[in-house]
């Protein structure tokens, strides 16, 4: 049981945030759930007499906690760790255990907050020994976990017992040596996860004979799949269906292709296979059938999908891909699509890049700055599949409750205008699908029934619906011009009513924060360059309320009506070339200042922004530094350093290397604010990527 860690009322939020209490919340229901559990000991005893290695799943650690961590658990669930190709190598190699980590046992084996980020995984041997550990999880590719599991097996399976299966069938095959046998054991091989084994096997047995069969080819191309090589998958699958495969195997040679398109990014092709292998009654007629859903989701068919994954229903209690399909289907708690990750815009069934597939710590893949193209090129394809058919970007759902349940809302407006504004800055990348797909965010985001201005985070939805049509405004053609300056116009007078109705401030909660101020100022500011009348009032009195919480050392306070309330170096770092840089938008700061602003940035990136990136809710030793602020305040830090006169090239170099630091293995990015998801993370790395670039 993991329970929700989201406070009931905004009173909550603050007390929480500003007194540590929810270290102790955490603490308390995991060590109960430590306690009522079955010791590691019992654990490792049980890995050592099937010789078998312990897979130690981690959903949460004591101490300061992700927000909203049981989502992440369900991405896992019914995603990665409800994969056949992944559960089948656990179940036959591992002792598994879902467990959270506190105490005494998080002093063992090193996985105390803050070292140790939850969700993640220790591989232990039987002894005890920690092979492999994965933390602060924020990539939910069944692949990239069945290579996790993979890798650590052919590195410290020696020892390691195959599974009886393999075993009774390796057995056979040297009693006859028969292509029947062979073919068996290959098979087993590749279930216990030892695809290349499997392939070298196949290989040296069937070069000796004089003709291949269909099966033998189809097994080839599952075990190339596996192994990522989709000429040679390909190459097999084109063969075994010139061989004359009995119909059913037909049905699976297509699926087995639709996979292989699917995992390319080929979806046409993919949906195509797919439904060839539909048409028969196959064993892979129910795996096709999901994948195709999939496909029908990617291509922004969301009702053929749900129609599709929901055909399964009848097969629930029986198959668990008509089980992941449901949990597609049906809408979750907040009245969203779906609850696992590609309906959540938290998973990327692409193949990662080859270098990708690399044993690490967590599932990041730091890039030379060499790499921005490329770094640019993925995110952005990702962000073009993403894209729903009303022209939105959605995420994760953000809390809970009836204020979560309407869709769309404030929080994919303002996710959808950030993905637009960094499609825009990439449309050299893929030119006609970007222009496609921004004809469709501009009608979504020009409707403005979809944003509900008595619930949160509206300001956010019109501040950033102003900074993509500045950069969109002069591509227009003239009647599309005068609608979107009429829809700024609008927006500019709800953000200039709420300035005066916070006598100053700006607000996405109930509280007003220096924050948002300036978010909302240097939107603004962007909507005048463009020609949006926007009163010179606006940028004096954002001016004055971030000075006055500016404190006795330079640094900006968090909010505005608590202004002692984060004013240390480490507390105000993050959003201190977001305030100093508005500051000179407003004419009331200077190059040399944004300088030491940033200065202030760098000198606590790794001890305090990068930490709380990788963390969680508040941290009270880092004066309440949030981690889903992150990316809220890199890009501006990047606009910042182009602004920051002779020292802007140090400071962009700097920002390029840090951010070709964070990108996901799967070519996305996060921050703690996962609750936003990867398309709102992806879009603001984008974003920055193209200042500093």
């Amino acid at each position: 049981i993991h329970p929700a860690t989201v406070p009931n009322s905004e009173a909550d939020l603050v007390e929480l945030a500003t007194t540590g209490k929810m270290t102790e919340y955490s603490r308390t229901w995991i060590r109960s759930a430590i306690a009522s559990a079955p010791s590691i000991d019992d654990c490792l005893a049980r890995a050592e007499k099937e010789k078998k290695l312990l897979l130690w799943y981690i959903p949460a650690v004591e101490g300061q906690q992700m927000i909203l961590p049981h989502l992440l658990d369900r991405y896992l669930t019914v995603g990665p760790f409800s994969h056949p190709d992944v559960t089948e190598i656990i179940n036959r190699r591992f002792i598994a255990l879902k467990l959270p980590s506190g105490g005494e046992l998080a002093q063992r084996f090193q996985t105390a907050a803050p070292e140790f980020i939850e969700p993640g995984l220790l591989i232990l041997s039987p002894q005890g020994e920690v092979l492999h550990r994965l933390n602060r999880i924020n990539t939910f590719n069944s692949d990239y976990f069945e290579f996790v599991l993979t890798e650590v097996l052919s590195k410290h399976g020696k020892n390691i017992a195959k599974s009886p299966r393999r075993e009774q069938a390796r057995s056979e095959f040297e009693k006859s040596k028969l292509p029947s046998t062979a073919l068996a054991y290959a098979k087993e091989c590749l279930a216990d996860g030892d695809y290349e084994f499997a392939r070298d096997f196949l290989a040296r047995q069937f070069i000796n004979y004089d003709a291949v069969t269909a099966d033998t080819e189809y097994w080839s191309a599952v075990i190339a799949r596996r192994g990522r090589n989709a000429k040679k998958a390909i190459r097999h699958l084109d063969l075994a269906l010139k061989l004359s495969p009995s119909p059913q195997l037909a049905a699976e040679i297509h699926a087995e292709r639709g996979l292989v398109d699917l995992n390319l990014g080929d979806y046409a092709d993919a949906e195509v296979q797919l439904n060839l292998a539909i048409q028969t009654d196959s064993p892979r007629k129910l795996k096709a059938t999901y994948y195709l859903g999939v496909v029908q989701y990617l291509t922004r068919r969301e009702k053929d999908a749900i129609e599709t994954w929901q055909s399964l229903e009848p097969h629930l209690q029986k198959s668990i891909w008509a089980a992941k399909a449901i949990a597609y289907a049906r809408p979750g708690s907040d009245g969203a699509q779906g609850e696992g990750p590609l309906t959540r815009s938290m998973e990327d069934v692409r193949w990662s890049p080859r270098d990708a597939y690399r044993l690490r710590p967590d599932t990041q893949w730091e890039r030379s700055t060499r790499e921005a193209r490329a770094i640019a090129k993925r995110a952005t394809e990702f962000l073009l599949t993403q894209q729903r058919s009303n022209g939105s970007w959605t995420g994760p759902r953000w809390g809970g409750g009836p204020r979560a349940a309407k869709k769309p809302g404030n929080i994919e407006v303002a996710i959808s205008a950030l993905a637009s504004a960094a499609l825009l800055d990439w449309r050299k990348i893929a030119p006609e699908e970007i222009d496609a797909a921004l004809t469709r965010a501009d009608e979504f985001l020009l409707d403005d029934r979809h944003v509900s201005r008595d619930e949160i985070i509206w300001v956010y939805a019109d501040a950033y619906r102003l900074l993509y049509f500045s950069k969109r405004f002069e591509t227009l053609d003239r009647s599309t011009k005068k609608q979107v300056r009429s829809a700024m116009e609008s927006w500019v007078q709800q953000l200039v009513a709420q300035q005066v109705k916070n006598n100053g401030p700006f607000s996405h909660y109930t509280y007003t924060s220096t924050f948002v101020t300036a978010t909302a100022t240097y939107c603004l500011h962007r909507a005048r360059s463009v020609g949006i009348d926007v009163p010179n009032s606006v940028f004096e009195t954002s001016a004055n309320v971030l000075e006055s919480c500016r404190g006795p050392q330079g640094f900006y306070g968090y909010l505005v009506d608590h202004p002692h309330v984060g004013r240390s170096g480490k507390g105000a770092a993050g959003r201190q070339p977001l305030c100093e840089w508005t500051l000179l938008l407003c004419g009331k700061s200077t190059p040399e200042k944004v300088s030491r602003a940033l200065d202030v940035f760098f000198e606590n990136y790794e001890s305090s922004i990068e930490l709380a990136r990788k963390a969680n809710f508040h941290i009270p030793a880092l004066d309440n530094t949030a981690g889903y602020y992150f990316f809220h305040n890199f890009y501006p830090a990047c606009e910042a350093a182009a602004a920051s006169g002779r020292s802007k090239r140090k400071h962009e170099k700097r920002l390029l290397q840090l951010l070709c630091r964070l990108p996901e293995v799967d070519g996305t990015f996060m921050d703690a604010g996962f609750s936003y998801g990867k398309s709102y993370s992806t879009a603001m790395a984008l974003l920055s990527l193209k200042v500093v670039q």
